[in-house]
């Protein structure tokens, strides 16, 4: 099954600093950003307002407001307020770096693509805008172009672990496994506790099929963070695929105690049961699968196969009824091993 290509996602928007001299646009000023930092947003856009009409020509106003309006969900009054920052100041990075993070909510990828582009194309050591460039391009699968602006992000900031980490990703998308494995490895010599980059990594490993690897990758991923689900579900995983089956149960028992509500892990630790011949755990595991998901064929018939091999034809013959409701073509290949049974 193909991975879903993930992009470690981190988009600030960026804020001014003081900018009078005048006090009661001052004092306006102050209170506008001081209500914003208090997450009372709508008093913030009011003050802000009110700082304009004192001070129209000022480009850095309009930024903050536009920020205002981002933080309530209204994107075309923030498009507004960038764009009169912008038509105040044309050569304003800033204001083209915010406007092209609400295309990027927007979805708008052509507009954003223009307006982190155009941020470079004023301020060329603008990092965190070559960063969100290469975020816009790896979400809409242009792995080069992404690599590329990932690559300009990190030789402005070298200490930039999560731009490595998904110039990694832009590079796995390209399937260039070993220069991911090598950016990872940047990572986390960048930061040594960073579990995504380890869980990453196994990853890549394990499509460059180096089974060693990638378990070690997962394991020093989970001892930074017992609690991250997807690399006890990717350990064991990787333990069931090379028939380390006990080692499935246990790490597939991990995640459970994670995230419990995943029908496909219950099946999968069901699986695992099965294969070390414990059929009345592996009864319970597709049990619970189904209990999750009533209408799940896939759990049906496992459960009717385990049944199968306990030597309970009729639970097995219960369990093809009720896949034939769901799924006729998997109910018949159930059907076809109950036949078989002696």
């Amino acid at each position: 099954m193909r991975r879903n290509i993930i992009f470690i996602v981190f988009i600030f928007f960026a804020f001014t600093t003081n900018l009078f001299g005048e006090d009661t646009a001052e004092t306006l000023f102050r209170r506008a950003n001081e209500a914003r930092k208090a997450g009372r947003h709508q008093e913030a856009i009011s003050l802000y307002k009110q700082v304009i009409e004192k001070n129209p020509k000022i480009a850095e106003i309009h930024i903050d407001l536009g920020v205002a309006y981002v933080s309530l969900k209204e994107f075309s009054n923030a498009i507004e307020s960038f764009n009169r920052a912008i038509a105040i100041n044309p050569n304003y990075p800033l204001a083209y770096y915010n406007l092209g993070a609400v295309y990027g909510k927007l979805g708008n990828f052509q507009e954003e693509m223009k307006a982190y582009k155009k941020a470079v194309s004023i301020d060329p050591k603008y990092a965190d805008a070559y960063y969100n460039l290469g975020l816009a391009y790896g979400k809409n699968e242009k792995f080069k172009e992404a690599v590329d602006a990932f690559k300009h992000a990190i030789q402005i900031n070298p200490k930039n672990a999560v731009a490595c980490v998904n110039l990694a990703i832009a590079y796995e998308g390209l399937g260039n496994y070993q220069e991911a494995i090598e950016t990872y490895k940047q990572a986390i010599e960048i930061n040594p506790d960073y579990d995504k980059a380890y869980y990453n990594l196994g990853t890549a490993y394990r499509k460059m099929g180096n089974y060693q690897e990638e378990i070690q990758a997962y394991k020093k991923a989970i001892t930074i963070n017992p609690r991250h689900a997807g690399a006890w579900y990717a350990l064991a995983t990787g333990y069931l695929q090379h028939k380390s089956y006990q080692d499935a149960v246990d790490a597939y028992r991990k995640y459970i105690g994670i995230n419990p509500d995943l029908p496909d892990v219950h099946v999968n630790l069901g699986s695992a049961y099965s294969k070390l011949g414990n059929y009345k755990e592996a009864a319970e595991a597709f049990k619970r699968a189904i209990k999750i998901k009533p209408d799940f064929a896939k759990a049906y018939y496992n459960l009717g196969f385990t049944y199968i091999a306990s030597g309970d034809k009729d639970a097995a013959l219960e369990q093809y009824r009720k896949l034939e409701k769901i799924d006729r073509g998997l109910a018949q290949k159930l059907l076809e091993k109950i036949s078989q049974y002696k």
